[in-house]
């Protein structure tokens, strides 16, 4: 089964051991950033020299630590200590001495001296890999507090996506990210955590529309593309490298824009195959593979790689406009087709036993989405129905109560968030705020459907609808029931068989409103 960042462990001969390993990667990520030669040391450390130096190794410590790692688990993790005595003495140049206090300290070179920016680097960057567990498929970060937002732009094709290269780290390749403390100009303090019943941080923030925000202004700033011109496609939580126990929230954007010349647009497929397999090629004279140049890219690989093999539905929203709907480029649906073929030639026992570990990988990823979906709804159905409780509570005590004041207290941070983002009047939200609960022959009962329902609900200050939408057994159709709850009121409808989820929520939906109207006359 092959593994993040790589493939399956190798044997004990196709292990890169600890020194040489980082003898390599700092040779291919460190040293190019490094001065040459007899260097003045007040330049070599100023501060823009030592955070670009920092930056790469921290990189490096990551790509050992962890993505190699993960393939070969029988490897030592590198400690701090250990790192930055490995990385200076098998350094060709031996200029990374100098930013290294922790290492300059064990040899006698600078007793005393504190932790510098590389230091500090180091250490952040282990903590990171002792997190995320390389023992591990993937890191638990469901009650992790969301610390970045990250943007995948798609093109029409959705086989396309547009990258930088170098812009973060020197020879690295990467999407574009925005750290949401810097977005919001430092204003506030740590990341953006929800509480629960428990008081601990949770994964997503309580307000969506702000992380929304910061993607598509760092899209804007970044290409010169209107935010009229990008549509957005679907968001996934994946774990950061920036911070310890920390997740970042990835928005997947389509856009139609001719590009800026400084990007660069790349086949789904081929970028796939540059971040597969090992971090090192251990021959004759082992060297770096193309997986270290997509370092910043390998925590949304299981992302790209269900965007790549979706079928895309041409008369979706998120398709591309009927003006433009050819189905996909021709040369890089030729690309794929030829990469597949050797694939498929490559595969001993031909075609059929190709199919058998096809059915097999994709029943284990499917299994995976499954789980990992199920996990998050029932944090979210739990966290939705937190909020719930506070709505009712706010809405029923009328006057400014304790409780009311506690509420207003845990979610302080996050409004503020929102005045930075989109800055609004208090008073004029207040003005057209609507805070009555209706009774139910009070509703306007004439829209119907799953938005129209919601819209109904929230007029009314109603609890939203909730949802349940299971499978048939035969895996070709689906059957949704709603749950409904009013101050007066407590209904649950089932839909009729359908093809699609939507559909089945929509019938659903459609049935619970026959109710609602029925009530409504006889009360």
């Amino acid at each position: 089964m092959e593994e993040e960042g790589g493939g399956a462990s190798g044997s004990e001969d196709e292990v890169v051991q600890l020194e040489d390993a980082v003898e390599l990667l700092v040779e291919h990520l460190v040293v190019p950033v490094l001065p040459r030669g007899q260097v003045d040391r007040e330049v070599a450390l100023s501060p823009a020299t030592q955070e670009t130096v920092a930056r790469q190794v921290h990189a490096t410590v990551l790509l050992y630590n962890y993505y190699h790692r993960k393939q070969f688990p029988q490897l030592e993790f590198a400690s701090p200590d250990r790192f930055c005595m490995s990385a200076s003495l098998t350094v060709s140049n031996k200029n990374l001495l100098m930013y290294l206090n922790q290492a300059q300290n064990r040899l006698g070179n600078g007793v005393g001296a504190g932790l510098s920016v590389t230091d500090k680097a180091i250490i952040d960057a282990c903590d990171i890999a002792e997190v995320l567990d390389p023992t591990k498929d993937s890191p638990e970060m469901i009650m992790w507090p969301i610390s970045k937002v990250a943007v995948l732009l798609l093109n029409r094709t959705k086989k396309v996506c547009l990258l930088e290269h170098g812009s973060k780290t020197k020879g690295i390749w990467s999407i574009f990210e925005k750290d949401i403390k810097t977005a919001l100009g430092g204003s506030l303090s740590g990341d953006m955590p929800l509480q629960g019943s428990n008081n601990k941080s949770m994964a997503l923030p309580s307000e969506p529309y702000v992380l929304q925000q910061i993607a598509y202004s760092e899209v804007e700033l970044k290409t010169g593309m209107k935010r009229t011109n990008l549509r957005f496609v679907e968001e996934h939580r994946v774990y950061s490298l920036s911070k310890k126990g920390r997740a970042t929230m990835l928005f997947l954007l389509h856009y139609d824009e001719t590009v800026d010349s400084k990007l660069k647009e790349m086949p789904l497929d081929a970028l796939i195959e540059r971040m597969s397999g090992p971090i090192f090629e251990n021959g004759l004279y082992p060297r770096t593979t193309s997986v270290v140049e997509c370092y910043h890219l390998l925590p949304y690989k299981e992302v790209l790689l269900n965007v790549l093999n979706r079928d895309w539905p041409l008369g979706s929203s998120l398709s591309a406009p009927k003006e433009q709907t050819p189905d996909v480029d021709p040369v890089i649906n030729d690309h794929a087709l030829k990469n597949q073929k050797e694939k498929v030639n490559e595969k001993s026992g031909g075609i059929t036993s190709n199919m058998d570990v096809q059915k097999y990988a994709a029943l284990q990823l499917l299994r995976k989405m499954r789980d990992d979906t199920l996990r998050e709804h029932f944090v979210l159905g739990d966290r939705s129905a937190e909020y719930e409780m506070e709505i009712q509570t706010i809405l029923t005590e009328t006057e400014m109560t304790p409780k009311v004041t506690s509420i207003l207290k845990k979610y302080e941070n996050s409004w503020k968030m929102m005045g930075v983002v989109n800055p609004i009047s208090s008073v004029e939200g207040c003005q057209t705020m609507n805070i009555k609960r209706k009774k139910l022959k009070e509703a306007i009962l004439l829209r119907n459907r799953c938005q129209e329902l919601d819209d109904i609900c929230r007029e009314s200050n109603w609890i939203l609808p909730r949802y349940k939408v299971l499978p048939s057994v035969t895996g070709d159709m689906y059957q949704a029931s709603v749950h409904l709850t009013g101050p007066d009121f407590n209904l649950s409808a089932d839909g009729d068989m359908k093809v699609t989820p939507h559909e089945a929520r929509d019938s659903a939906a459609s049935n619970m409103l026959s109710q609602l109207q029925q009530k409504a006359r006889e009360d």
